[in-house]
């Protein structure tokens, strides 16, 4: 009965994996001209900004940047795989419950 099960859990998570990966197969690649046309002023904001934090606290970058590479402007129709990805893996998911 045991080894039936874990065979149940196995398929699910193969199953859930492969979903997972194929959705993400279908993004298109990242455009660093995207906000040239949409919005020419935003770097150059966004660059006044940082700079200022920066110099406030010089750790700001360094957290910054890890901001950056998990959601880097991502746009997703929800955030549930993320949010199943956290609990599978016993993260903290208290940012999904202020939305």
């Amino acid at each position: 009965m045991a080894s039936r099960s874990c065979f149940s859990v196995a398929c699910a998570v193969a199953v859930m994996a492969f979903a997972i990966l194929a959705t993400a197969s279908n993004a298109q690649p990242l455009d660093p001209h995207f906000y040239d046309k949409l919005c020419p002023a935003a770097l150059p904001a966004i660059r006044k900004v940082v700079e200022e934090a920066v110099a406030v606290e010089p750790r700001m970058g360094a957290s910054l940047l890890r901001l950056h590479f998990h959601d880097c402007f991502v746009n997703v129709r929800t955030y549930l795989y993320e949010r199943a990805y956290c609990i599978w893996f016993g993260l903290k998911t208290y940012w999904f419950d202020a939305r």
